[in-house]
């Protein structure tokens, strides 16, 4: 069995469609579906949970040990938004993590000393690879790095970049990585989507667009928005970005799955 887990219901809306699956009893307030996720190869699937937890490192922490505690997938696919930290990512361009790191604290106490690196599967990010190619998704590979702050400035981003590497910053690519290390025998892929390039400025709201799975996902961007001069603009873009985020990872899901059973 394999899990998938994501943040809201908006970013895997469509793969859920497409998946012959029926609605499940979780803890908190998550969302779960258990079925069967089409590959891209017709005829073919894979026996799945889908896991919305809502955002932030907290509530993927206990979305996740619930997940291996009670299913014990072989792999994790932990799927999400990111800011884009590199000047080439794009809006939707698809981000595979070939490690997972977390800064704690302010952007001002960063150090790339303090960071803590998790290596990803290279079983896993070579069919990330391959599916991304197949599914002719604009894409790039680095490490993924959370923290509970985003950083804003184009400076940060960019010492992201340079001094480790980074192609994107999340909230809890990490925390799902780690309790996926801890379980002997498990797997872990992350992707995530860009939502904002390295030089735009975010909504305030964002990266924590929504805390739980099924809010209405834009309602706090959306006040935000109409509270600011340049509000509307912003708050279009980021509908738009969130839009090709999820096609990106409805493309994406089918593919690496087929390749990921190829490789076997």
């Amino acid at each position: 069995m394999i899990a998938i887990i994501g943040s809201t219901y908006r970013l895997l809306s469509n793969l859920i469609s497409a998946t012959a699956s029926s609605r499940i009893d979780t803890v908190e307030d998550f969302i779960a579906f258990r079925g069967a996720v089409p590959h891209i190869k017709k005829g073919t699937y894979s026996d799945a949970v889908i896991v919305l937890s809502g955002s932030g490192s907290e509530r993927s922490k206990v979305a996740i040990d619930w997940v291996l505690d009670e299913f014990s997938p072989s792999l994790v696919i932990s799927v999400g938004y990111a800011g884009g930290v590199n000047p080439s990512a794009m809006p939707g361009d698809v981000v595979i993590g070939t490690n997972c790191g977390v800064l704690h604290g302010e952007p001002i106490e960063w150090r790339a000393d303090q960071i803590q690196l998790l290596e990803m599967s290279s079983r896993a990010v070579t069919a990330a690879r391959r599916a991304v190619e197949a599914a002719s998704l604009d894409y790039h590979i680095g490490a993924v790095v959370s923290s509970s702050i985003l950083a804003r400035s184009v400076e940060m981003k960019r010492w992201l970049a340079e001094s480790l590497r980074t192609q994107a910053i999340d909230e809890d690519a990490y925390e799902i990585a780690l309790a996926c290390s801890a379980r002997a025998g498990i797997e872990s892929m992350v992707a995530r989507c860009i939502a904002e390039t390295y030089d735009s400025e975010p909504l305030a709201s964002y990266p924590r667009i929504t805390s739980r799975p099924q809010s209405s996902p834009l309602a706090t961007s959306a006040l935000y928005a109409i509270s600011q001069p340049a509000g509307i603009l912003a708050f279009r873009r980021l509908i738009r970005n969130l839009n090709m985020g999820m096609d990106a990872i409805t493309d994406f899901i089918p593919h690496f799955l087929h390749q990921w059973h190829t490789a076997k």
